[in-house]
């Protein structure tokens, strides 16, 4: 199966982890529905299992900690989504059915039995899959009926946009270079002398950089024929970056000296820091933009179902019953 499929049911096969078991209780009543202990604690896991992919050690500690405090006031807003979808009788499945011709389509599957079985190895539930999937999808309906539909951007914002936040379009400067290397751990001092001096009268006498790269360089710059690359600024070795800093497109750089060998740069090509023209990111714009109208919308349209609902939180902080 491929990488990107992995990814994808990831966080539908932490759904169907399961601890140990919890005694169960309600924790919320959210007008005809409730959430109880086991509820909360599966998608508990569920979120832990999706900050792991992300973080580690302490830092997930911290993140995971401060994440499942706002856990049950989450829930509570996906079930009020997914009543309010069953009010208005949204119907996704055509969507479902584009969605599973896409991932046939892009993965390579060519049937949904071959899904099924590419989700059971995996020890994925095919039925679960669905049903997440089905659950987002009703959650976005609503979003979308509700004012999604009528989100406008328009050519003012952008350009106000751009205009107002040029450090978010910058590009930093860029290097393409080629090397000579010699390693230090596979030649003397003495070798590696002569080799430089070498080299460097050879670079005077007319003979191309390539060429002394292919006979003279260790490692895999050999092979390559010096090829090291594009570097933005900031990412090369400050050793090696402050030498190619000082020369111009064409030139070659002096003998540097790093921790593990001997390097001659030549700088084929160099590209000075700066902002993205407008055409190049008006979408990337128009996108932001977009996106902020819809969080902001989004949070006033869920404090007023939330006004209108009823709401009992019984146990404010459940997960402190199985710690």
């Amino acid at each position: 199966m491929k990488k990107t499929f992995v990814v994808l049911v990831l966080l539908v096969a932490a759904m169907q982890v399961s601890g140990e078991e919890v005694v169960d209780a309600i924790v919320a009543v959210v007008n005809e529905d409730i959430i109880t202990l086991s509820d909360f604690k599966l998608q508990d896991e569920t979120l832990y299992q999706s900050l792991a992919s992300q973080y580690q050690g302490l830092e997930l500690d911290e993140v995971y900690k401060e994440s499942r405090k706002t856990l049950l006031d989450s829930m509570i807003t996906d079930l009020l989504l997914l009543q309010e979808a069953e009010k208005q009788e949204i119907d996704v499945s055509s969507q479902l059915e584009k969605m599973i011709e896409g991932m046939k389509e892009q993965y390579g599957f060519s049937s949904i039995d071959e899904i099924k079985r590419a989700m059971g190895k995996q020890g994925i539930d095919y039925q679960v899959w669905l049903d997440f999937q089905e659950r987002e999808m009703l959650k976005e309906g609503v979003i979308f009926y509700a004012f999604g539909k009528d989100i406008v951007v328009d050519d003012t914002e952008v350009i106000n946009y751009y205009r107002q936040h040029p450090d978010e379009f910058k590009e930093q400067a860029s290097f393409e270079l080629k090397a000579i290397y010699l390693s230090e751990s596979e030649k003397s001092r003495q070798e590696i002398q002569e080799l430089k001096e070498e080299i460097s009268s050879r670079l005077e006498s007319g003979d191309l950089f390539e060429d002394l790269a292919e006979n003279y360089s260790d490692g895999p710059y050999k092979e390559s024929r010096g090829e090291l690359g594009s570097f933005k600024k900031g990412t090369l070795d400050r050793t090696l970056e402050q030498a190619v800093e000082e020369i111009q497109v064409g030139e070659v750089t002096s003998w540097i000296q790093t921790s593990n060998g001997w390097y001659l740069l030549k700088l084929i090509d160099k590209q000075e820091e700066r902002v993205k023209s407008f055409d190049n990111v008006r979408d990337e714009i128009e996108q932001i933009i977009f996106n902020q109208k819809r969080q902001q919308k989004t949070l006033e349209f869920i404090k007023e179902l939330r006004e209108q609902s009823y709401i009992e939180i019984k146990i404010p902080e459940p997960y402190k019953r199985y710690e």
